[in-house]
């Protein structure tokens, strides 16, 4: 009997010892929660702000609106975040604590590569079709021009809303295979009118026809080659619509690209239509086009061929 008693004593200590314990801990997480939100110490005294080079810091700050003084723990991390983010040059931003009392914004910029036409006007987009400004005039603009795309609707800081999604995700690609090319910022307009019938002219006045989009790997590969190799300029064209024969040659005036200015984009940013090609035959260079220009005409093979 004695025994039972002592073993049952002994069980009331254990759960006594455990509750007090629990009560400890409960005791001491409820302190430190009451010092972390109670205290001055915790106080935010400065704002960093990283990874900014074309927004100011102070305007970063300034949407955030994070006040000074005001509890670390206490910040609002999403809100934050989506007041920052409707800094149309502002694409992602990371929100870090660092105690005792320092928030530091790390974000990612985004700038405008592109504009569509829209409405009577003109919408600028960055790379992944952003939407980061309207505008009523392009001339001024020295971004890539892009036609054959129809937009719905647009909102600054959100992807523009289109009609047909997937011509919208092939151009978002094409332009993506041209940035890892390194050839981005050789693009002056890329005419995306028919899939079939995809066409981009160079900063220089060089016309690119690529035909349908496919094999865009090969054919952009087979771009990179030729262009060192061939005369550059307002006129000359370069046919890749079957890469393994890619063609060199000029076009008649009437077919050129002038730069974009304000005179020639039209009421909403449209340009006369062009046609392929050169001579007769709607597509093959006349005779006297179709001369070699400096040796290199056809396009020289050499370079498809190292890139099959």
């Amino acid at each position: 009997m004695t025994n039972l008693n002592s073993s049952s004593q002994k069980k009331r200590n254990k759960k006594k010892k455990r509750l007090r314990r629990v009560l400890l801990l409960l005791f001491l997480l409820v302190a430190i929660i009451s010092i972390c939100l109670f205290t001055p110490f915790f106080n935010i005294k400065a704002v960093e702000v990283t990874g900014n080079s074309t927004v100011s810091s102070e305007q970063i700050i300034q949407a955030a609106s994070i006040a000074t003084e005001s509890n670390l723990f206490k910040l609002n991390k999403r809100k934050t975040r989506k007041q920052i983010l409707a800094i149309p040059e502002i694409e992602d931003v990371t929100i870090r604590r660092l105690l005792p009392g320092k928030v530091r914004l790390s974000v990612t910029e985004t700038t405008p590569v592109m504009y569509f036409p829209y409405l009577s006007g003109f919408v600028t987009t960055n790379e992944n079709g952003r939407a980061m400004a309207i505008c009523d005039d392009a001339s001024e603009l020295n971004l890539i021009k892009m036609t054959g795309l129809e937009i719905k609707k647009v909102e600054i800081c959100k992807k523009i809303s289109v009609q047909d999604t997937v011509k919208f995700d092939i151009i978002i690609n094409i332009i993506s295979k041209f940035r890892e090319k390194g050839l981005l910022s050789e693009l002056r307009s890329c005419h995306f009118d028919t899939l079939t019938d995809f066409h981009v002219y160079l900063t220089d006045g060089t016309k690119v026809i690529f035909g349908k989009t496919t094999e865009f790997d090969y054919k952009l590969s087979v771009l990179s080659n030729i262009l060192p190799m061939v005369n550059r300029m307002e006129g000359a064209y370069i046919d890749l619509t079957t890469p393994s024969r890619a063609f060199y040659g000029l076009l008649p005036e009437e077919e050129t690209e002038a730069p974009p200015t304000e005179e020639n984009l039209g009421e909403e940013g449209e340009e006369p239509p062009l046609e392929e090609g050169s001579g007769e035959e709607g597509g093959e260079p006349t005779s006297e086009e179709s001369t070699e220009a400096e040796g290199r005409n056809p396009a020289p093979e050499e370079g498809a061929d190292d890139n099959t």
